[in-house]
């Protein structure tokens, strides 16, 4: 899953430039670029930028962030027994531009997919 609020033209270059340095630093121009990451014992930017994001909205939830980063993220509640304690409400976004490519909105559906633990 991409992260739109980056800016695609942005991350594309960062994971071309990254891509580059792992060809120099490892002297290896023929192996795709996944084998690099297993070779370093390392994760993909994607998969980075994800797991940051993740952290932060644990610590937003956990009240561990910054109160105006903690705002932005709101629990569901419900009366039910529903499956999921630590669900977060997914904002309807007003705009393309800013709504659905804001980090509220980019973080909650990551957050959503993550088992509960028990």
């Amino acid at each position: 899953m991409p992260l739109v609020f980056f800016g695609a033209r942005n991350v594309d270059k960062l994971e071309l430039l990254n891509k580059q340095v792992l060809r120099v630093v490892l002297n290896d121009t023929k192996s795709p670029y996944e084998a690099l990451f297993t070779k370093l014992g390392t994760t993909s930017l994607e998969d980075r930028r994800l797991r940051d994001m993740l952290v932060l909205v644990y610590k937003c939830v956990n009240g561990l962030a910054p109160s105006y980063l903690s705002l932005r993220l709101i629990e569901r509640t419900s009366g039910y027994g529903l499956r999921g304690a630590r669900k977060l409400v997914l904002p309807k976004p007003r705009t393309t531009t800013h709504g659905s490519n804001s980090f509220t909105y980019s973080a909650t559906n990551p957050w959503k997919s993550l088992p509960d633990i028990a």
